[in-house]
């Protein structure tokens, strides 16, 4: 298997709360202090995975296996987040927007 293609496996949760966390019990946050939370942490699980793809797809390209990932696992990642209603451009090598 691919570096890029385990990379998505790992980003693709079967539960949206993967993407939505909660505050910790301890934060008493109103509710729009609560989704600029959630909104931070999503922020930074995109980032992340951009970052780790990134790189697996220069690990990939450098053990002959370039452009490996399936497209039914990008597509299941866009879907995702478009659920959640945000955008994912860097799958296919785009900068993120």
């Amino acid at each position: 298997m691919c570096v890029v293609s385990m990379v998505l496996d790992q980003y693709i949760p079967k539960t949206v709360e993967w993407w939505k966390p909660q505050p910790p019990q301890d934060f008493k946050l109103t509710e729009e202090l609560t989704k600029l939370w959630q909104q931070q942490q999503l922020n930074e699980k995109i980032k992340e995975l951009e970052e780790l793809l990134q790189r697996a797809r220069e690990y990939d390209k450098r053990n002959n296996e370039p452009d490996c990932e399936l497209s039914e696992k990008k597509e299941t990642l866009r879907t995702l987040a478009k659920q959640l209603g945000v955008e994912i451009r860097f799958l296919d090598g785009e900068e993120n927007a």
